[in-house]
């Protein structure tokens, strides 16, 4: 409750540099933090004076958008606490446009505090962040191959990543 307290304003920043825009005229609000054993958090998105559950009101996307804010805030509070995040393609709701926005405004800037590894299914946003990141900081450890319905390598999936570590390394040297 005294971390939920202390970082009232950081989510809405964070959502405000995913989302500047308002076309809903909802933003988050409130968030309301469960009693007891229940921890969970509810979002609240706002207007004009009036509160709305935002599983009622947001799509997914502006409800992800509204969760990453939230747990980047919270990243916050934890500056050398947390040295390796792992998430699970966070940006899966998002738009390609506010995919963007978040490796840029919010994941880039605390790179220099954590070590990401972002788990994705979507190659487009996959090829963007080679662009946006330092060499070396995007790769792809398991290729699909698109000409068959189903893909599938068999073998061990860290000794694969051991494997692709390697063959990146070497081809960047």
């Amino acid at each position: 409750a005294t971390v939920f307290a202390r970082i009232q304003e950081k989510p809405l920043d964070n959502w405000r540099s995913l989302y500047p825009e308002t076309a809903t005229g909802l933003s988050p609000g409130r968030r309301e933090l469960g009693k007891g054993r229940d921890k969970a958090v509810e979002a609240l998105l706002s207007a004009k004076g009036f509160d709305v559950p935002s599983q009622h009101f947001g799509n997914a996307g502006l409800r992800r958008a509204v969760a990453l804010a939230f747990y980047f805030a919270l990243l916050e509070e934890h500056p050398g606490g947390l040295g390796c995040v792992i998430m699970d393609d966070p940006i899966l709701s998002l738009d390609d446009e506010h995919r963007e926005t978040w490796s840029r405004e919010l994941l880039l800037p605390k790179m220099g505090n954590f070590q990401f590894i972002v788990a994705t299914h979507q190659r487009q946003y996959l090829n963007n962040c080679r662009n946006d990141f330092k060499t070396g900081q995007t790769f792809e450890l398991i290729l699909r191959e698109r000409s068959g319905k189903v893909a599938w390598r068999p073998g061990n999936h860290l000794d694969r990543a051991e494997e692709e570590l390697q063959r990146h390394q070497k081809d960047h040297t």
